[in-house]
């Protein structure tokens, strides 16, 4: 999914919030390019899957459970942004 944003069209993943918040808690992974072990563990976990389950899935099946979880979490934060904006607008 893309946004057009200062003239771009950009993928949602790439989008700065202006409300985040952070707990100031840096996730890596352990490589470029790799996936951090609390995003494989919070998908799984999501998925109501076991240590084993999990293993079973082919591989590209797990990093597409990934990508959907990583657009998922984007659009709604992109929804929380705008509804955060739109009340702004009410005041």
């Amino acid at each position: 999914m893309t946004v057009k944003q200062d003239e771009l069209t950009r993928s949602v993943t790439e989008i700065e919030l202006d409300h985040g918040v952070s707990a100031g808690i840096g996730l890596r992974s352990f490589g470029n390019g790799m996936i951090s072990v609390f995003e494989v563990q919070n998908v799984r976990v999501q998925n109501k899957l076991s240590l084993d389950e999990w293993d079973d899935i082919p591989y590209m099946e797990r990093v597409i459970l990934v990508a959907v979880n990583r657009i998922n979490r984007a659009m709604s934060n992109l929804q929380a942004e705008a509804e955060l904006r739109s009340t702004k607008g009410r005041k």
